[in-house]
C-alpha cells in the first residue's frame, strides 16, 4: 500500500488573516439628540454635558 505524505501545514499570522468588514450602524434620532445636547460624543462617549445621577443617605 503506497504512503501518501501529509499535507504541509502552516500557521497564519494575524496580520495575514483577513478581517470582515462590519456593516455600517445606523444613527438613531435619540443618539443624534444625545450628540446635539452634548450628554455623548460622536464615538459614544460621554459629552461634556454628561451627568450622573447621585444621592448619599442617612438612615
Amino acid at each position: 500500500m503506497p504512503v501518501t505524505p501529509a499535507p504541509e501545514v502552516r500557521a497564519v499570522l494575524p496580520s495575514e488573516m483577513v478581517r470582515p468588514v462590519p456593516n455600517p450602524v445606523a444613527e438613531s434620532p435619540q443618539f443624534r439628540h444625545a450628540v446635539e445636547n452634548g450628554t455623548r460624543t460622536r464615538t459614544g462617549a460621554p459629552g461634556p454635558e454628561h451627568w450622573t445621577q447621585h444621592t448619599e443617605y442617612d438612615i
